[in-house]
């Protein structure tokens, strides 16, 4: 009489097992991969994690250098009060300072989807801005972005941001 688990009921347990074990990594490491990528898509989920947290700080810098190089030339964006904003508009009011990112973070970790490609990344985040017509914001977003990989460099293409609990008035200086 042979005792233990049936062979197929090891595989099973060691699957589960490797899992888990995937998963509290991820938990512990701060980064959040889809079971659906390849374990090969790790070094690009964490290339498009830093260039996000970059991206955010370059905005607040007003670093126009590494904007230029992170937008794609066909780059378009959707906030809060539901206007869409090209690249080229949104470059030059941070240039010129009608667009003052006074803090922009994340609130969630950096979510991260890759296919074929392009990558989709998802977050809550917590803004600071202000606007030179329409006053100073600070609230919580969800930012939805496209990043698609465009001669041999992750750009971001387009974004999203939904107010958390609905665009707030201007906020008082």
């Amino acid at each position: 009489m042979r005792r233990g688990l049936p062979r197929w009921a090891k595989a099973v347990v060691v699957g589960v097992g490797v899992v888990v074990a995937a998963l509290v990594l991820a938990q512990a490491t701060g980064y959040s991969v889809s079971l659906r990528s390849s374990v090969g898509d790790r070094a690009a989920v964490t290339s498009l994690q830093e260039i996000e947290l970059q991206r955010m700080q370059a905005l607040v810098a007003a670093d126009m250098r590494y904007l230029e190089h992170v937008f794609a030339p066909d780059y378009e964006s959707v906030p809060p009060p539901g206007i869409r904003l090209t690249r080229q508009s949104l470059l030059e009011s941070v240039a010129d300072g009608s667009l003052d990112f006074i803090a922009f973070e994340p609130l969630t970790a950096i979510e991260v989807r890759l296919h074929d490609g392009s990558a989709v990344l998802w977050y809550r985040s917590s803004i600071d801005i202000l606007a030179a017509e329409e006053g100073r914001f600070t609230h919580e977003m969800w930012l939805t972005l496209l990043y698609e990989k465009q001669d041999g460099r992750w750009q971001l293409v387009h974004e999203q941001a939904t107010a958390v609990g609905g665009f707030p008035p201007p906020t008082q200086s």
